[in-house]
């Protein structure tokens, strides 16, 4: 038949005037429309036609057909009332793979998944050639692939071209850069922050080679401290708050509150803090031994108690008017409403004791 008798895209067979019977014609397009339309392709690259194939099935002829297949390479093979079927695809046709669950599309040489031919997908966005992928959602979900039982893991792997490019997740606001995470112009895993998306801080480094962190802007710290030296405080044999500080200041924020009257630290915010602390008392003139302890307390909104292994001893004296020192640094989790304080007492002998000087600092890391 002539190319004008055959419609320009699937090829169906045009019903010409005075044709005798034209229920051939009609039937032969029915059945390529059947074939061809919402294409469900059962198997693809089948070298040899099945040996059962399901009526109407369809499927890809591979390169290189043998049997009944031979010299259909690339064709949609259709079982058609009980024959095959065969239809040159164009460039262009798409099919639905089921064996792979894919789309499939032949760009005039060969058939090709969908998903490896497209270089731009929009995801409810529209991606562009720096941004190839886009996707706008408020929350995306990856899940490992459990088609093969036991294999549960999973990588996001972003590789860079050269160790001197860019391979990292930026976090943005109002489409301004805030922070950024990974591998910036070097192997060193780093953290960045920025108030404009402009100039950028490096606050944090994993070095790649050692794993040693550094902190490059240095270490964001609240700390408050104080210093007793002007007053001396008669100390007893019960606990006695260090009280009357000549002195204090809090740097970096507000999170620590100093009563320097009372001697007395508040918390404001949770979190490890480093307690630092030196007393040197000094004892009256006398005969007799005279020990006295310093020690770490915390109140918990309830009631006050000794920080385990705060714990120092001075020995005053053995005879003779003296006097000593202790010191002891730790660290503390502490909760937003609880206090800290020094507290010292004579534990030993009869001797005046009085503290002498003393420092404290309280840092929240």
């Amino acid at each position: 038949m002539a190319d004008f008798e055959y419609t320009e895209n699937l090829q169906l067979p045009y019903i010409m005037a005075n044709q005798a019977q034209k229920h051939i014609t009609h039937n032969e397009a029915l059945r390529m429309i059947d074939a061809l339309v919402s294409v469900a392709i059962e198997q693809v690259d089948l070298e040899e036609p099945p040996s059962s194939p399901g009526t109407g099935a369809r499927y890809l002829v591979a390169n290189s057909a043998t049997g009944d297949w031979s010299g259909h390479d690339l064709e949609i093979a259709a079982w058609q009332d009980g024959a095959w079927m065969f239809y040159a695809p164009l460039a262009g046709w798409v099919v639905y793979a089921l064996d792979v669950r894919s789309l499939l599309v032949f760009d005039g040489s060969q058939w090709t998944a969908i998903g490896s031919q497209t270089s731009q997908l929009g995801i409810n966005t529209q991606a562009d050639a720096s941004n190839r992928l886009a996707v706008k959602s408020d929350a995306v979900f990856f899940s490992h692939d459990d088609v093969t039982p036991g294999t549960g893991d999973m990588r996001f792997t972003l590789n860079m071209a050269a160790s001197s490019n860019t391979a990292s997740l930026m976090f943005a606001d109002n489409w301004t850069g805030k922070a950024e995470v990974g591998l910036t112009a070097g192997t060193d895993l780093t953290f960045k922050v920025s108030s404009d998306g402009a100039a950028w801080t490096d606050a944090m480094r994993f070095d790649s080679t050692s794993g040693k962190v550094s902190l490059p802007a240095g270490l964001a710290t609240q700390h408050a401290q104080v210093f007793k030296g002007a007053t001396t405080q008669e100390l007893t044999p019960s606990d006695v708050a260090i009280s009357n500080w000549d002195g204090s200041h809090a740097m970096n924020g507000t999170d620590l509150t100093w009563d320097p009257l009372l001697g007395e630290c508040a918390i404001g915010r949770a979190g490890l803090h480093m307690i630092s602390y030196a007393v040197s008392t000094e004892v009256s003139a006398g005969s007799a031994r005279t020990d006295s302890v310093v020690i770490v307390q915390t109140f918990d909104g309830t009631s006050w108690s000794n920080v385990s292994g705060s714990q120092m001893r001075m020995y005053n004296r053995i005879a003779g008017r003296g006097g000593t020192a202790a010191a002891w640094t730790g660290l503390l989790d502490l909760h937003a409403g609880d206090a800290v304080r020094v507290v010292a007492r004579i534990e030993q002998g009869t001797d005046t004791v009085f503290v002498d000087q003393a420092s404290l600092m309280i840092m929240r890391l």
